[in-house]
């Protein structure tokens, strides 16, 4: 882009025609300046300023950071704004000065502030200043941009500086000594652009600056003060001086706008769109191919001496003005006519389309007509102001159309000429008029509904307050009530519909789609009525209608539906098939196009237009604009909160985000469970149009409902991890990319961890095994209670018994006995068979007797004594061994088991078991000696052990005795085990293993 000289721009511009061409064109423009709006036509600005939060009124710069607030720099210090809250910050709060002029976002987020006084970086929390010379003069900054490589650069006091992370302020030159830096610009690449006065124009390359555009000496063209690229080509500069602006492209410069009697040029900017805006002496100016726009109050802009311009990422052009706060201009598809306004008592109604022509019927000022071009007032209808007010348009044939007043007045506008209709015998209070098919008219009226015949014949139909009237078929008509909705037919015959709702609404306006008749009301919202299923649809704020108070309802060729309410416009897009609904709003919340609207004044005309009759002026939508917007701003997660209240710095190791102090790795405890998160999308175009979606994962499985809230509160949450999500909504965008997520835990108590839990089971079934083992312990002891009285008992049982036996059955064996002996005396000699006899009485008794010893020693309870059992054992022993030549011995090992108490049955079966073994050793055993040992054993056992040396047997053929099965019978009888052991030449063993057991 280098040029030889700066000479040579004539040279440049008279060698390309088109060029020329165009800017005379301009300079034309710059002397021979008017609007290209109508002055009746409205834009839409929207001003903030010191009462809505604003910190001070003249907003010197403007910029969005990476979260999309907006911060605008004043004279009273900066203000953040995200849509809704302003958030302010002053030299109490650490700013350097609060003579703000520039301002930067840079990649980290911090924001860059520059002063008169110097430089202040902000990240959210504190400030960090940074001055550049003892000289106040020197510490005026004009600039501040980073580069690709994230360098911050500061113009300030005519001087560039570089400022790296924490280092101080770097003096850069550009082109050499005594140099003048006028202006500072990061190109769309990120290199470095330095105007430098009367020498030329810079860009920083890896190598070094290199002159790009060089500007005269000692001329105001060699004063740079902006430089800004073209949105759309890269090798194109517009360069602003401050009587002419010039572009620059591939080595040629032009001029593009002189500023003649505009003034001096302050301030260029470029839109996405390609637009130019400059400010001037006369004010804001934007440039375009079709010529120069002013800005100011006749079309909508109050703003007073625009010193700064900016875009937002919504595409919202924001002007910062010297004492009338900011302005937004943010490009919507309508226009307002405010000529036609409730202020100039001239609010529209009524409105009619009829050969591209539309008529409006005003509140006291008549009818109107709007060619396309202009809009006129119709004259000749009447000169009584009681006439002026508007009440109804219908069409009268192909050029005509019939207009009603208020008053009464009924009359028919053709050919720019009005005729009076007189209405049979009603004379006033008519609400609607509507042409039959027979030359005559429908009338609804205060005193009910009526057909005026052609003949002028008045009949009435119903004697009730009747309001709007719509065709519906070729042959009936609806009618609207105080007491409900009619079908009226050409018959003269009504049927009213039955519905509830319908029945106590009062109605503003009525339309029908399809089979579906459509309603608005003051007092019910919208409702949707379905013809053929009786069934209706309401709707209201809480369905997304910007109010339940509805004036007008129309249809446009989608068959979609539009209400004038009274805050703004509503879009239905109703699916007649499935009657599936979608809700949304064109209106900008605190705009003019949310201005409330007139009854019945909706229409739409035959170039896809809406217009709408509002209390601001009339208003003009072209639904199918081609410009849409497509991008939807971040959800910013601005605040969590416990219990309402700040997170303890204790709970988390840091800050995710300084501007709203979100924590990271947040750790609560058990009993810190009820959170509060407050997010935002900053939008400043749909801020009342967005819609949200949350979802705590960790306890919920999708997404909530769409919602217009940007909080929520999740009370007693229980202990886990947690990852908390919100997402926005904008019909026609669909969701936020852009998304928060928020991860935290909450920490179990002790008695909510798995261990305590664990703990807690294995106690649970402890005390489940406890109660049932001290339950069994509780009836064992009842069991043995009870055992011990029946031992008990048995004990007192044996002793009588053994003390009874022994009394009764051991003295007369007795006895017998002696008598025995007597009868064998008193026999004397002789006598020997009977002697024999008595002698075999003797020795049965003897043996009875013996037996009987035997029963009364088991029956004794102290013979369950363990010792007692061997005493008796030897005892029998010596009686069977005695005169027999064999050997017998007792060996007793028990030690300090003497005392073992055997239950009551055992020792008469163990002396049993041993008399049989000791009668075998002395009957088959053949034997010399027989030891008889007892013993208590490791193992807890009384061990009696009955050995001898005879010629032993084989154990093979041990079984097929009685006398060895009754012994192992008597054995299992009292839970011991019998082992015979023998080896034939070897002797005899007999082991009895008796356990013990607590009796």
């Amino acid at each position: 882009m280098e040029l030889a000289t700066y000479s040579f721009f004539c040279m440049v511009i008279f060698s390309n025609k088109d060029r020329f061409i165009q800017t005379i064109k301009s300079i034309f423009f710059g002397f021979c300046f008017f609007p290209a709006v109508l002055s009746a036509q409205k834009l839409h600005f929207q001003n903030y300023n010191v009462q809505q939060g604003l910190i001070q009124s003249q907003v010197i710069a403007i910029t969005q950071d990476h979260y999309d607030n907006l911060w605008f720099c004043t004279l009273g210090g900066i203000s953040r704004f995200d849509g809704k809250v302003f958030t302010n910050y002053s030299e109490t709060d650490g700013l350097i000065n609060n003579f703000a002029n520039s301002i930067l976002a840079d990649h980290e987020s911090n924001i860059w502030i520059g002063t008169i006084s110097g430089v202040s970086r902000f990240n959210g929390s504190a400030f960090k200043n940074f001055r550049f010379s003892e000289n106040p003069a020197a510490n005026v900054v004009k600039s501040i941009q980073e580069d690709s490589v994230h360098r911050i650069w500061v113009l300030a006091g005519g001087t560039l500086y570089r400022i790296n992370k924490g280092e101080k302020p770097l003096h850069t030159v550009v082109s050499g000594l005594y140099e003048r830096v006028t202006t500072i610009q990061i190109d769309r690449q990120g290199f470095l652009w330095a105007a430098v006065m009367s020498k030329g124009i810079y860009r920083l390359e890896k190598d070094g600056w290199k002159m790009q555009i060089p500007l005269p000496e000692n001329n105001e063209k060699g004063l740079c003060l902006k430089i800004v690229f073209d949105a759309r080509n890269n090798r194109k500069v517009f360069l602003m001086m401050l009587s002419e602006i010039y572009t620059a492209e591939q080595g040629i410069v032009c001029s593009l706008i002189r500023a003649g009697n505009l003034g001096k040029f302050t301030n260029l900017f470029q839109d996405r769109s390609n637009k130019l805006w400059f400010t001037c002496n006369q004010g804001l100016i934007r440039y375009s191919d079709s010529g120069l726009t002013a800005f100011n109050s006749s079309n909508g802009y109050e703003g007073s001496n625009t010193v700064s311009i900016f875009e937002d990422h919504e595409d919202n052009i924001w002007f910062g003005t010297n004492g009338t706060g900011v302005f937004r201009y943010s490009f919507q598809p309508f226009l307002i006519y405010d000529q036609l306004s409730a202020a100039r008592n001239l609010g529209v109604m009524p409105m009619l389309t009829n050969h591209d022509k539309l008529y409006f019927g005003t509140e006291g000022g008549g009818l109107f007509v709007y060619d396309g071009k202009d809009i006129s007032h119709v004259k000749g209808q009447s000169q009584d102001p009681g006439d002026q007010n508007i009440s109804g348009l219908s069409k009268a044939g192909e050029n005509g159309i019939y207009v009603l007043a208020s008053s009464g007045l009924f009359s028919k506008y053709e050919n720019g000429k009005f005729t009076k209709i007189q209405l049979g015998e009603l004379k006033g209070c008519v609400n609607a008029v509507l042409p039959d098919d027979h030359g005559g008219f429908w009338v609804s009226s205060c005193l009910g509904f009526f057909n005026i015949s052609s003949s002028g014949k008045t009949t009435r139909i119903l004697n009730l307050f009747s309001g709007k009237m719509l065709p519906v078929s070729k042959d009936s008509l609806l009618l609207s009530t105080d007491f409900g909705i009619f079908l009226v037919g050409n018959d003269f015959k009504f049927r009213k519909i039955n519905d509830s709702l319908l029945n106590t609404s009062s109605y503003m306006s009525v339309a029908s789609l399809g089979p579906f008749y459509l309603f608005a009301t003051s007092n019910k919202g919208f409702v949707i009525y379905n013809s053929l299923t009786g069934k209706h649809k309401q709707f209201t704020t809480k369905n997304g209608l910007n109010a339940d108070f509805i004036y007008s309802v129309v249809t446009d060729h989608k068959n979609q539906i539009w209400l004038g309410t009274g805050r703004g416009i509503n879009k239905i897009v109703f699916d007649t098939t499935t009657e599936a609904v979608q809700v949304s709003s064109i209106s900008i919340a605190g705009d003019i196009s949310s201005s409330e609207c007139n009854q019945g004044a909706g229409m739409y005309d035959d170039n896809d237009n809406l217009w709408f009759g509002t209390v601001s002026g009339l208003f003009k939508y072209v639904p199918d604009s081609d410009r849409k917007q497509t991008y939807l701003p971040p959800v910013v997660l601005q605040q969590v909160q416990v219990f309402s209240k700040e997170i303890s710095p204790n709970r988390f190791t840091g800050l995710l985000n300084e501007w709203y102090a979100i924590p990271k790795n947040l750790v609560l405890p058990h009993n810190e469970n009820h959170l509060t998160f407050s997010f935002r999308c900053p939008s400043y175009l749909n801020s009342e149009s967005i819609l949200y979606q949350y979802q705590l994962e960790g306890m919920e499985k999708s997404y909530s409902a769409l919602t217009l809230n940007h909080f929520v509160v999740y009370p007693a949450l229980p202990p886990g991890h947690y990852t908390f999500r919100a997402r926005a909504f904008l019909e026609g965008i669909g969701f936020s990319k852009y998304n928060v997520e928020f991860s935290f835990d909450i920490r179990a108590a002790f008695y909510q961890t798995l261990y305590f839990k664990f703990l807690l089971l294995l106690a649970v079934m402890g005390l489940i095994l406890w109660i049932q083992w001290l339950r069994m312990r509780i009836r064992v002891r009842r069991l043995n209670q009870i055992e011990d009285v029946k031992r008990e008992e048995n004990i007192k049982v044996r002793q009588t018994a053994s003390e009874d036996f022994h009394d009764e059955v051991g003295n007369s064996l007795t006895r017998i006995q002696v008598l025995t002996d007597v009868l064998h005396t008193k026999l004397g000699s002789g006598h020997e068979e009977e002697k024999r006899i008595i002698g075999m009485i003797k020795e049965n008794v003897s043996g009875l007797y013996q037996g009987t010893r035997d029963i009364l020693w088991a029956l004794n309870p102290e013979s369950d004594l363990i010792k007692e059992i061997g005493h008796r054992l030897q005892s029998l022993g010596i009686d069977v061994f005695q005169d027999t030549g064999i050997c017998f011995s007792y060996e007793n090992l028990l030690g300090d088991s003497e005392n073992v108490k055997l239950p009551g049955n055992y020792n008469r079966n163990i002396m049993m078991i041993f008399k049989e073994a000791m009668s075998n050793s002395l009957k088959h055993a053949q034997a010399t000696k027989v030891k008889l040992k007892i013993q208590k054993t490791e193992k807890q056992e009384i061990l009696i052990e009955l050995s001898d040396n005879g010629i032993g047997f084989n154990t093979l053929y041990i079984k097929k005795g009685h006398g060895f099965q009754n012994m192992q019978k008597r054995a299992n009888r009292i839970k011991s085990i019998l082992t015979p052991n023998s080896i034939p030449g070897d002797g005899t063993h007999y082991d009895l293993t008796i356990p013990i057991s607590p009796v």
